[in-house]
């Protein structure tokens, strides 16, 4: 067969070649999607602490104030789940030198940036409503 080959001029294939990792392109697609959910929940936590948001002076629809109350604290704790498993997917993946391990430590940094400043918006309206002696998650 390599006799073959070399009168074929054709290259021998490398021993170590591996297939197309599904893995990491689902990595990959989770992280980004997971990503968006975290931007939304930026967007969602500016938007549930303007108190023009929930008096109908800025012009926001109905559904959008809905969506925004109905979904905060299941997208957060999605949010919060997903982004701590694909960290640990993540290392994991890093650890075993797969390039799509460092690019989902890129992706999940921003990730885990967008959590803690929802987290920060959040509490820190939740605090000036305890110094004011107003009730949690009032909105004037």
């Amino acid at each position: 067969m390599e006799k073959r080959r070399e009168a074929l001029n054709v290259p021998p294939e490398p021993r170590f070649a591996r297939p197309p990792n599904q893995g990491a392109a689902f990595f990959l697609f989770c992280a980004t999607s997971n990503g968006l959910l975290c931007v939304f929940l930026v967007a969602s936590a500016v938007l549930r602490e303007t108190p023009m948001f929930w008096r109908n002076e800025g012009g926001f629809s109905v559904l959008l104030r809905e969506i925004v109350l109905w979904s905060f604290y299941p997208g957060l704790a999605l949010a919060l789940v997903t982004t701590s498993g694909f960290t640990v997917w993540s290392v994991r993946l890093a650890k075993r030198s797969s390039a799509a391990g460092y690019l989902g430590l890129v992706i999940l940094a921003t990730e885990w940036m967008c959590v803690v400043a929802t987290l920060c918006i959040f509490l820190a309206n939740n605090l000036e409503n305890i110094l004011r002696g107003l009730p949690l998650h009032s909105h004037p």
